[in-house]
């Protein structure tokens, strides 16, 4: 994420969310000053057999609206934390530029309960123009998952594993191999829940910030 374009998006919806907007964009300050980072490359077979279990109630996977985007974000929570700001900031940026393709999990009413970005290696380039840091080279037969999400109101109802095995069966109907994520050591509960889902680590993804000046590199899992 282009740091002039973050402060474009939040400066977009400052007058909302003023303190929290400015919460935010002191993080991201001193994250690009000063930090280091390290994700988990993870990677699932797609040629391999799998379950998909029955999600309940019944979801249909579509393409995401227009209409989705205020229900799947809800700003107005008093409980939003600064990381979650972000992510929504970063999601808006990506939906806004039109990019390929960000899928949705909604219910019979028409009820977004979960997001995810499947990206083909073909449009993989233009996906990651959006972001600062260095991107895992994708290899032919490999397609990309990022900015998983599920409402704050419906986590725990095991809707982001339903959703996360029926893009694999689409990515495999396409012609996918491999299906490649990343995910910081950070959140706890992503990495529990893709082991569940049966992803697994091979690779790891360092991000060294230096007075706004980031260096990325990768190197094999142990």
């Amino acid at each position: 994420m282009r740091i002039r374009n973050t402060f474009y998006f939040q400066t977009r919806i400052y007058s909302g969310y003023p303190l929290l907007t400015l919460r935010t964009a002191w993080v991201e300050l001193r994250r690009r000053w000063h930090s280091d980072e390290m994700s988990y490359g993870l990677r699932f077979d797609l040629t391999q057999p799998f379950d998909i279990p029955k999600a309940e109630p019944p979801l249909i996977i579509r393409v995401l609206s227009n209409d989705d985007i205020p229900l799947l974000f809800n700003l107005r929570r008093s409980d939003i934390s600064v990381s979650e700001f972000r992510f929504v900031i970063v999601s808006l940026m990506l939906i806004k530029a039109h990019l390929p393709t960000c899928y949705v999990a909604v219910t019979k009413d028409n009820y977004p309960c979960c997001m995810c970005w499947l990206v083909q290696r073909s449009d993989y380039s233009n996906y990651h123009v959006r972001n600062s840091n260095r991107s895992y080279p994708l290899q032919p037969g490999e397609v990309f998952f990022d900015n998983i999400f599920t409402p704050h109101g419906v986590r725990g109802k095991r809707y982001m594993r339903f959703m996360t095995l029926r893009l694999f069966e689409k990515a495999r109907q396409e012609g996918g191999k491999q299906a490649i994520a990343f995910i910081s050591v950070k959140n706890a509960s992503s990495l529990a829940g893709s082991k569940v889902i049966g992803w697994k680590p091979f690779i790891i993804k360092r991000i060294r910030w230096r007075f706004f000046r980031s260096h990325t590199t990768f190197e094999p899992y142990p």
